[in-house]
């Protein structure tokens, strides 16, 4: 499958944001754990894993819907983005009557009410994201939607920091997301509007909104089990061990995520190409590029984390965090197995074949669940990640059993074998001869590259591409500097 020019800048630019993402993602993470202590740190993630599924329930999978409506009917985006606002709104309300009925009854939850609410609300802000970037996203333009991602993490780091540094509690934190987000959502809706505004729409279609809902609903369903699952590991923890292990847990929890962001967004920014493929031959081409795209920017990364953890948790925390580094590098390896696992979610989204992930993750679910309070309450976060990374790998190999009619076998395994050797090799040898971490981080990271071009994991071609693209933007900026 070639790509057109602007699909590859969506890829490029997805990348670039997804980068600055990361950084920002990082520094809240340093501002939110060195002012707060591990206790009250551990309560703020309680929070917000305890409040995923209400903010889920908030979004009910019209997202999907909704970039593939703008995909196959562009002229509509207007008519798309109004009804999906309104499905919102609704939704959100019920979500919050929901979480504060389950605050009232459940027992465990009645101490945290005030936070669980305010997190809630919060929830349901992030898991819905924006109406106005599911309409970029499913025209295309997955380049704007990047660059309202890189605005929206620079107000996030902002706004976090001041309550980081003024509240020094759980709630205060929360309360400064949430006001990020309102300004996010503000600015989101002001860059889109000129891009709408000359369409006609009805502001109230009854046979799209059924559409949204009960397309949603098979969608929504399914994406409510899989973060529900990978959220599981906080609230088991939090219910079966000491607070200081759920600060521990947390931490390496939060550290990990970081590395997600990458797979998810690349695959939301391909998957109106998914929704448009109409052949076996272009699905298995996107299957293909999908996977090097996960591999080659993922496995370095992890392998990164877990070689680097101890140095990463004591400079950037010290020694209070020094119990979390067993649990980081076993959540390291884990993330790889999360990326693959992932990618399947939002291949089958796409090929509308949701219920596929509900029932395998329901099943991990229950996995977990059986096993984790147990292992948690003898063995604490070290034995609950392991449980974590079993059930990930258990959940891909029954993915790649229940795709293998769709997408046919696995065209990643000699991608994922050349691109591990070329990753563990400066590893080991960082790790057995090498002293100073800035030299250990240096030869790790040219080592790493030249091995994969070497390989050729990346192919040549790929760079040549990408330099002229950047070329061409350099270009673009230095004549609008000779005009200002």
């Amino acid at each position: 499958m070639k790509f057109k020019h602007q699909e590859v800048q969506n890829i490029v630019v997805i990348l670039i944001a997804q980068g600055t993402a990361a950084v920002a993602a990082i520094a809240t993470f340093l501002q939110i754990a060195t002012k707060l202590s591990v206790v009250e740190y551990g309560r703020y993630e309680f929070a917000a894993s305890s409040t995923v599924f209400f903010g889920l329930f908030a979004e009910l999978g019209v997202r999907y819907v909704s970039i593939r409506e703008v995909t196959l009917q562009p002229d509509r985006a207007k008519q798309v983005f109004w009804n999906a606002t309104i499905v919102r709104w609704l939704l959100s309300i019920a979500a919050l009557l929901l979480l504060v009925i389950a605050t009232l009854l459940f027992n465990p939850w009645s101490g945290e009410r005030q936070l669980l609410i305010i997190a809630g609300i919060l929830a349901m802000m992030q898991f819905t994201g924006d109406p106005a970037t599911w309409v970029l996203f499913g025209q295309g333009r997955a380049d704007l939607a990047g660059a309202i991602l890189i605005l929206d993490r620079i107000i996030y780091l902002v706004s976090i920091s001041v309550a980081a540094a003024v509240t020094q509690n759980a709630e205060g934190i929360v309360v400064g997301a949430v006001l990020a987000n309102l300004i996010r959502t503000l600015l989101a809706w002001l860059w889109i509007r000129h891009r709408v505004q000359q369409q006609v729409y009805q502001r109230w279609d009854w046979t799209l909104l059924r559409r949204l809902i009960a397309d949603g609903s098979a969608l929504g369903i399914a994406v409510m089990m899989s973060v529900t699952y990978a959220q599981l590991t906080i609230v088991i923890i939090q219910a079966a061990a000491p607070a200081q292990e759920l600060g521990y847990y947390s931490v390496a929890f939060a550290a990990v995520s970081v590395l997600l962001i990458v797979p998810q967004s690349l695959l939301i920014a391909l998957f109106p190409n998914w929704t448009s493929a109409s052949s076996r031959e272009e699905r298995a081409k996107l299957y293909k590029l999908v996977a090097w795209l996960n591999i080659v920017i993922l496995l370095p990364l992890a392998v990164a984390m877990i070689l680097f953890a101890e140095e990463f948790m004591t400079i950037l925390f010290g020694v209070r965090y020094k119990p979390a580094v067993i649990i980081l590098r076993i959540l390291a390896a884990a993330s790889i197995v999360s990326a693959i696992s992932v990618m399947y979610r939002l291949i089958l989204f796409a090929m509308n074949k949701p219920w596929r992930e509900t029932l395998i993750d329901g099943w991990g679910i229950l996995l977990t669940l059986a096993i984790g309070f147990l292992v948690a309450q003898r063995n604490g976060g070290p034995g609950l990640a392991v449980v974590y990374f079993i059930v990930e790998l258990t959940v891909v190999f029954i993915k790649v059993a229940a795709t293998w009619k769709l997408l046919g076998p696995p065209t990643y395994l000699r991608l994922l074998f050349l691109c591990g050797i070329s990753v563990l090799i400066p590893a080991l040898v960082v790790s057995s001869f090498v002293e100073g971490l800035l030299l250990r981080l240096t030869i790790y990271s040219l080592g790493t590259v030249s091995l994969l071009l070497i390989f050729r994991v990346i192919p040549p071609e790929q760079v040549n591409s990408a330099a002229r693209l950047i070329n061409r933007w350099s270009v673009k900026v230095r004549i609008i500097n000779s005009r200002m």
